[in-house]
Parts: C-alpha cells; structure tokens; sequence
C-alpha cells in the first residue's frame, strides 16, 4: 500500500524573504502502511546553499477498509524539524486524508481531535481557501499512476 510515495522529488519556488528555495523530498516504505519522509531546504541564492531546514517525518496510512487500503483512508504524520536558522527544533503531529492519487495532510489548531472528526478532515481538501483549524496543508498529488 505505500508504494506510491517511493523516491526522491525536487521543488524550487519562493519562500519567506528568499526569491528561491531548492526543497528535496526523499520517501522510502517503512512498512504495509508507513512511509518515510525526509525533507531538506536550502537558500539558492547562497554560494553553498545553506541549509535552512530539515524535517524527518513517518506517515502512517489508515485505510478505511483494510481488504482494500487504495480506496482512501486517514493519515496521521509525525515529525521532527530542525530549523538551521534560529537552531531550534520542533515536534509536530499533523493530521489528513488519502485516496490513491494524492496525500494531503495539515497542521490543526490545539484542542482539536481531527482522527475523530471526519468532517473537520475533509476540509483539508475541499479548494474553498478558508479551512477552519487548519494553520498548514500539504498536498502530494499523483497522476498516471
């Protein structure tokens, strides 16, 4: 089932007060429905590219049906970061759902139970903009398989 996030992705684009930033996401399987996520951040704009993040993180896939886990399911992401500019680290549970052509995952409001709250789940990927809860989103689409 956690086949489909294996490899190493690469992504440039804007960030804070930098006009770009190189992110490198890295996923490998740690079990039937674990993944593994390492991501690193460097400023482009620096001779060496400095680091400014990094962020290792585990995936845990919680399908809805277990005889048939591609349909979709929960997701519940922990993970730890390191920021290299203020060196300070930080623990963060996120919180999502799946089908098989994305992965998206947020960060909730404290005080919120979103494994839970479907509802509150399902605004994650709903493109109205104004997502109730959420402070961060990411969103891993997939196409051709």
């Amino acid at each position: 089932m956690a086949h489909f996030l294996k490899g190493k992705y690469k992504a440039f684009y804007q960030a804070g007060n930098s006009p770009c930033v190189k992110d490198v996401f890295r996923f490998r399987k740690l079990g039937e429905s674990k993944v593994g996520m390492e991501v690193t951040r460097r400023d482009m704009e620096s001779m060496v590219g400095r680091f400014w993040r990094y962020e290792n993180a585990t995936i845990n896939l919680i399908p809805v049906d277990e005889n048939q886990p591609r349909l979709g399911g929960k997701v519940h992401v922990k993970s730890f970061s390191f920021d290299f500019r203020t060196f300070t680290p930080q623990m963060t549970s996120q919180y999502g759902v799946y089908s098989d052509d994305f992965v998206t995952f947020g960060t909730f409001e404290k005080g919120l139970n979103p494994l839970d709250n479907e509802e509150l789940l399902l605004q994650l990927v709903e493109d109205n903009g104004s997502s109730e809860g959420v402070q961060d989103k990411v969103t891993f689409k997939f196409q051709n398989n």
